[in-house]
């Protein structure tokens, strides 16, 4: 039975974040995405880079109630404008090499569901296309970068709608722990042994040339498996487990958890 207390498990799974997830070097900086109902882990998980040696870190706050007030009443003409020195700072990022974490979990879940699809499309394009040098920089993985999970009251709810907030909370703390192993004596030491296990996986399944996959479940139906799915693969399949390396070799881990 785990006696620790919901803080001392916060601050575990924070520095699963930062040392496993984006594997902080000395001197680096990161940039946080969090809601702000986010804000009790966004703050342990930037005393925990501090700890771990960054440079500086910043928290960038996301409000969907702001966002959307955007997509209803901005002037059409003004929804392609991004300042110039929002574009600059993500410049620098990419320069300077900071590692990226973006925590999510819905506070308003639905929110945007009555937004006007062609508003949401644009505002996104317009990011993708002002901000491409950073993105193209995180998915060539010259950029250390993970996404994790925290718990919002009204996503607790939509999981376990029978419980009262508080309950539904601690219950989706809980399993979430017990994914990312913050459960284990030594989370760290367990996240590592993890990676290797992924790894050996990896090198099994591209050594023996798998090129079909088969998915059989042993619960019968009718004296029949109820899954049984086979799935043939191309030549030219390549193997990836859940680490992700820069160029320079720094691993760190896209997502947590990672089957």
């Amino acid at each position: 039975m785990n006696t620790q207390t919901l803080q001392q498990q916060q601050e575990l799974y924070a520095d699963l974040i930062v040392k496993i997830g984006i594997n902080l070097q000395p001197g680096q900086s990161v940039r946080i995405g969090a809601e702000l109902a986010h804000a009790d882990f966004a703050r342990i998980l930037t005393a925990k880079a501090y700890q771990a040696g960054a440079r500086y870190v910043h928290v960038e706050w996301t409000d969907a109630l702001a966002q959307k007030a955007r997509m209803l009443h901005s002037k059409p003409d003004y929804l392609e404008f991004i300042p110039a020195y929002e574009v600059a700072r993500m410049q620098e990022m990419v320069d300077d090499t900071w590692a990226r974490i973006a925590l999510v979990g819905d506070e308003f879940p639905g929110i945007y569901e009555d937004a006007d699809p062609a508003v949401m499309r644009t505002l996104s394009v317009v990011r993708m296309q002002r901000f491409k040098t950073y993105y193209e920089a995180q998915m060539a993985m010259r950029l250390q970068w993970t996404v994790a999970a925290v718990p919002t009251p009204a996503w607790a709810q939509k999981i376990f709608p029978k419980l009262t907030v508080g309950a539904a909370m601690r219950r989706l703390w809980a399993e979430i722990f017990k994914l990312v192993r913050v459960d284990q004596p030594d989370p760290v030491t367990a996240w590592r042994k993890h990676v290797q296990t992924l790894q050996r996986a990896v090198a099994f399944m591209a050594d023996n040339e798998i090129r079909s996959l088969r998915f059989l479940d042993n619960k019968q139906i009718d004296g029949k498996a109820a899954t049984d799915l086979t799935v043939g693969l191309t030549d030219g399949s390549l193997w990836s487990a859940g680490s992700a390396f820069r160029p320079d070799g720094v691993e760190f881990l896209p997502n947590m958890p990672t089957e």
